[in-house]
C-alpha cells in the first residue's frame, strides 16, 4: 500500500475534495481510499498539486478534444463500488486551476 498527498483530489469532473487529501493506493496502483489530511501520518508521499481519479479502463494517452471534454465524458461521477480508479497527477498547473488548463502532457499516473 502507498499513500500520497495533494493540495486537491478530483473525484471526477463536478466533484473535488479541497485538501490537503491524502489518497491510499493497493499493491496493483489502485484507489483504495481517500480521506482529508488532518493529522501528520507516516508513510504519505506528499507531492502537493492536483490529483484526479480515473476509470482505470481509462487514459489521458487517448485525448483527442480539450482534456476538460474529455474528462466530463469518462468521468462524469465518481462511483467506487461501480468501478475501479487509478490516480493521477498533474504537474505544472496552479491548485486553483480548473480543469480547462489540464492537459494530457501535465498527467503522470501513480502506482
Amino acid at each position: 500500500m502507498r499513500k500520497f498527498a495533494a493540495h486537491l483530489l478530483y473525484l471526477s469532473a463536478v466533484e473535488k475534495v479541497l485538501g490537503p487529501v491524502i489518497v491510499l493506493l493497493d499493491q496493483e496502483g489502485l484507489v483504495v481510499s481517500y480521506e482529508k489530511f488532518s493529522v501528520e501520518q507516516p508513510g504519505v508521499e506528499w507531492l502537493g498539486g492536483i490529483f484526479l481519479l480515473l476509470p482505470v479502463l481509462e487514459s489521458p494517452e487517448s485525448v483527442s478534444c480539450s482534456f476538460e471534454d474529455w474528462y466530463k465524458k469518462v468521468s462524469s461521477v465518481y462511483q467506487p463500488n461501480a468501478c475501479s480508479y487509478a490516480l493521477w497527477h498533474v504537474n505544472g498547473i496552479p491548485v486553483d486551476a480548473d480543469l480547462s488548463r489540464i492537459s494530457k502532457e501535465s498527467m503522470s499516473k501513480l502506482k
